[in-house]
């Protein structure tokens, strides 16, 4: 029997070697060894059997082949799996292997970070400067948490463009100096919150890296491996994270990266994080934290729909400097029509001259959906010349793509419009100068050229898969002069 249970235990610690995560595979190659052990009852207790400080055990259990940890210390986002397992109590005789680290386990960690500054009626504010010893540029941040909500609001300037992001768990929302509005993934980060992960940069994310197979590359997701020291900066004691990791991209030469999170002891809040590739600095982030009261900052902070009002005022390009020419446009709201659904004008932009002498004071106003909250779809572009610098535009810029579009001229009250119309193509090619046009299908796409007086204006639906002829058609008989 006794043969029999150090050949399980063998195989046990042989399992655990394995499978560990390489938070914990570090720990076992520095002489903490794992613990057999026989338990049961509460979780709580857990880390007394095996004569560890409450915060620094983990444990594990077999289910179904697979191991599912348990971090003491550590909250519900890390002991999910295990509380999926067991609850909270041990039935009998329930065989676990432990293991007793010097230090924090990274569960208890982030549990800490996010106890610190979880305050009632608060907001927790981050500001911190970023130096980058190869010449780029510095970085101001503020960084604020909202944690009942899980909500964390950046607004990050280099070289005086500022962006400002919201992080929610359905994605992240940015705001570019220009006024656009990005869309990305919500942030990640296994065993933290949206917020502690947002705040500590997520030393435990897992990247993507490629292996090379008979000479193909493979990409794959590997975790970089982490470790908890004891530390000290120049205003005390301090815990630090460690995560290294080797990335190999498609296409460049390998690389080490190892980044530093450090917490001041006292508030366990994060005052520096330093990154190097292959053994030299490559950023060092300083970050000083306090809180503010909510009420401080309006009630839809948090709300990515607020940033729709920060974007620069569209009107401003057009004033600054004065156009030399009546702007055409439909207003900063267009009501829609029958064929064209309500819009807003989301963006204006001036170019003047550079290395096309045809290309002077042009003016480019960019429609979106109404109901686009985020101006995601551009369905519309006015761009806009006088008629002195249409003339010298090669006839090629703005004509037909291919032989299969028609033309037709149109008399409004105060010019003339060249109404166009043509076919998508499904491959994104146009057909060929011998190639026979579609007969099966009615033309959708279209576009017009207006002429007045003293502009043309090229009236180009854009991301517009319900636009028509008769679209096209109420559009150029909309537009006024500004």
């Amino acid at each position: 029997m006794r043969r029999a249970l150090h050949i399980s235990f063998l195989l046990l610690v042989a399992a655990v070697l394995a499978l560990l995560p390489a938070v914990h595979y570090r720990a076992l190659a520095a002489s903490e060894q794992p613990t057999l052990l026989i338990a049961s009852g509460p979780e709580a207790q857990l880390p007394s059997a095996i004569g560890c400080a409450p915060d620094h055990a983990t444990f594990w259990a077999s289910s179904g082949g697979a191991l599912v940890s348990f971090e003491s210390g550590a909250d519900e986002r890390t002991n999910a799996g295990w509380h999926r397992l067991f609850a909270d109590k041990l039935p009998s005789n329930t065989p676990l292997i432990a293991q007793c680290s010097s230090s924090l386990t990274l569960g208890a960690v982030y549990a800490r970070v996010q106890q610190r500054i979880d305050r009632a009626g608060q907001i927790y504010e981050a500001r911190s400067e970023t130096t980058a010893p190869n010449g780029a540029l510095p970085t101001s941040t503020v960084l604020r948490a909202e944690l009942q909500r899980d909500l964390t609001r950046t607004e990050t300037t280099v070289n005086a463009s500022t962006y400002t992001s919201i992080a929610t768990m359905a994605g992240t929302y940015t705001l570019d100096s220009s006024g656009a509005i990005s869309i990305g993934t919500a942030p990640s980060c296994p065993g933290a919150s949206l917020v502690v992960g947002v705040l500590l940069e997520c030393p435990n994310a897992t990247f993507e890296t490629y292996v090379f197979e008979q000479g193909q590359p493979r990409a794959i997701r590997s975790r970089p491996t982490v470790r908890i020291e004891d530390a000290s900066l120049s205003s005390g004691p301090a815990v630090r994270i460690v995560a290294e990791r080797q990335v190999q991209p498609y296409r460049s030469g390998s690389f080490h990266e190892i980044k530093r999170v450090y917490l001041d002891l006292a508030s366990f809040t994060p005052t520096l994080i330093e990154v190097e590739h292959d053994g030299v600095l490559s950023s060092r982030r300083v970050i000083s934290g306090s809180f503010i009261a909510s009420d401080q900052l309006p009630g839809s902070a948090f709300e990515p729909a607020s940033l729709r009002a920060l974007r620069p005022d569209p009107l401003r390009a057009l004033d600054t400097p004065a156009v030399g020419y009546g702007v055409r446009w439909l207003g900063l709201e267009y009501s829609g029509a029958a064929h064209i659904p309500p819009l807003t004008l989301w963006h204006v932009s001036r170019y003047d001259g550079g290395d096309q002498h045809w290309d002077a004071d042009q003016v480019m106003l960019e429609y979106t959906p109404r109901a686009d909250t985020y101006g995601q779809q551009l369905l519309l572009r006015l761009t806009e010349y006088s008629r002195a610098t249409w003339a010298r535009i090669p006839a090629s810029t703005f004509g037909p793509p291919d032989h299969c579009w028609t033309s037709a001229q149109i008399a409004l009250p105060d010019g003339t419009a060249t109404v166009l119309a043509g076919f998508n193509w499904p491959d994104g090619v146009p057909a060929g100068p011998n190639d026979p046009c579609p007969t099966d299908r009615p033309r959708d796409r279209f576009s017009a050229q207006v002429l007045y007086t003293d502009a043309a204006i090229v009236v180009a639906p854009w991301d517009w898969p319900e636009q028509s002829l008769d679209g096209v058609l109420e559009l150029v008989r909309a537009l006024a002069q500004r």
